[in-house]
């Protein structure tokens, strides 16, 4: 998180979901999109979780994690071997509606962010490019 003097780190959970809050006291310019993030957002999407950053620039950064108890287990093959989570299928047919992320994550209950590490996982897995190419191949299939 940068030139940190002081770092602050807090769990909790809610009954259902491990919750981490991490607070830094440095410059303020983390990002949800921050390469030194990728990992850690990566490992969250994967247990159906969820990532966010908060930050005011000259005042620190916050990274908030939340992880479910009982992550879904269940992956569903497509046609060509390709294994989605029921999360990433839920996103998946949001996507081939024509749904942008926003109004994807209102329905779902997530964040937008998530939303985009979703499609990105989608868009990798299912090696398109495009979001238009992401919903020709799942209509295909």
């Amino acid at each position: 998180m940068g030139s940190s003097h002081r770092v602050r780190v807090q769990w909790d959970c809610d009954g259902l979901n491990l919750l981490v809050s991490i607070r830094d006291d440095g410059q303020g310019t983390l990002t949800v999109h921050d390469e030194s993030l990728r990992p850690i957002a990566e490992r969250v999407t994967a247990l159906d979780g969820i990532l966010s950053v908060d930050a005011t620039p000259g005042w620190g950064s916050s990274v908030d994690v939340t992880l479910p108890l009982n992550p879904r287990s269940d992956t569903r093959p497509l046609a060509d071997g390709a294994s989605l989570t029921a999360r990433e299928y839920d996103v998946l047919r949001l996507v081939t509606a024509g749904e942008r992320n926003q109004a994807i994550a209102l329905q779902l209950g997530i964040s937008a962010n998530t939303v985009k590490f979703h499609v990105s996982n989608l868009l990798r897995k299912l090696g398109a490019r495009t979001r238009a190419e992401l919903t020709a191949l799942a209509l295909s299939r």
